[in-house]
């Protein structure tokens, strides 16, 4: 399997796909990178995919939780709606 596929939920912000109508973020993060991509020949991309675990028998999502902690840790301008 390819990098590309193997996260695929990046294509939805590459510049050869368009975000649909209710992906709002990615919408924005799709004009986003491809401005910076007008101005820089290339730009990286890091990934982290922490394992899903259970805590008191209920489940819980490593990719989203790492996603909440990131948003709380950070005040990026592209965080719109934030999870405050």
């Amino acid at each position: 399997m390819s990098a590309w596929r193997q996260w695929g939920s990046l294509g939805g912000y590459t510049c050869t796909q368009r975000p649909g109508l209710g992906q709002i973020t990615n919408q924005r993060l799709n004009e986003m990178l491809k401005s910076e991509l007008r101005l820089v020949p290339h730009i990286d991309v890091y990934t982290a995919v922490p394992p899903d675990f259970e805590c008191n028998g209920l489940p819980v999502h490593g990719s989203a939780g790492l996603e909440l902690g990131l948003i709380k840790k950070y005040d990026l301008p592209w965080n719109v709606r934030s999870a405050r």
